[in-house]
């Protein structure tokens, strides 16, 4: 989709930990589209990304693609703002990322994947071992394009591309719904990176209820991120799953937002 929504891409750099096999997905990929890929790597506990920019710039890298992972996570802002600065088209595997000043994501309804983590927890709360409960596969994936990264750069993405977006962000910053849902093959190292990392992750943070002695000995959950602020749409889909299921907070459960902390 990348190379569709901008053709004149040659030299793609990829954000990966160094051992990632996504990334080795992605260079499968990359030959079959005779593209060539330059690694980015963030291993440094403090990186000096603009180094790295100028580093992908003097390797004539026109595209860039961030694979997820937790070291790599906390730098996706300043990642999605050098790639504007550097005027470079990027690619995400996350919604938020694009919410945010990226230009596409091809990913897991990342909503829908944080309401149906409610089921998660109402099944602890009601007994059930985190153990024993499986690890579900996403049945829905969105592709989302923001038009006013595209015009920062001066793109123009094809209509035949834009059609088949979930959702595109105007050149207001306001969402309009795309006129079709997105069917299709979905990318190995994408689908991969989604089972793994991303239902992996909700399960850590999410089925995390703690009973606490309150008045009326109500449920506590607690719920992990690195930042309640930058992810506050997938905390509201969170909080709309368990409204979903009978839950109001305060009445008969306590849900209380805990920020990760780095290593």
């Amino acid at each position: 989709m990348f190379k569709e929504a901008v053709p004149r891409i040659a030299r793609v750099g990829v954000f990966a930990e160094r051992d990632s096999v996504s990334l080795r997905h992605y260079e499968r990929a990359a030959r079959t589209l005779h593209l060539s890929l330059e690694s980015l790597e963030v291993n440094h506990p403090h990186p000096d990304l603009e180094a790295v920019f100028r580093s992908a710039a003097k390797a004539r890298v026109n595209g860039i693609i961030m694979v997820g992972s937790r070291s790599i996570n906390r730098y996706a802002k300043q990642i999605v703002e050098l790639a504007l600065k550097n005027r470079l088209p990027s690619m995400f595997e996350i919604s938020t990322r694009v919410e945010a000043g990226g230009l596409m994501s091809y990913s897991a309804d990342d909503a829908a994947l944080f309401r149906r983590a409610a089921v998660y927890v109402d099944k602890i709360l009601k007994g059930a071992k985190p153990a024993d409960l499986p690890i579900e596969q996403p049945t829905k994936f969105e592709f989302v394009i923001n038009l006013k990264t595209a015009k920062a750069l001066n793109l123009t993405i094809p209509q035949s591309v834009l059609f088949r977006a979930d959702r595109v962000i105007n050149k207001k910053g306001e969402y309009q719904v795309a006129s079709r849902q997105v069917e299709g093959e979905i990318g190995e190292a994408m689908k991969k990176k989604v089972n793994v990392l991303t239902l992996s992750a909700l399960l850590f943070a999410l089925c995390f209820p703690v009973w606490a002695q309150q008045p009326k000995n109500i449920p506590r959950i607690g719920y992990l991120t690195p930042s309640i602020s930058a992810n506050r749409s997938l905390f509201e889909a969170f909080q709309q799953g368990l409204r979903e299921l009978g839950y109001v907070e305060g009445k008969n459960m306590s849900l209380n937002g805990e920020l990760m902390k780095e290593n």
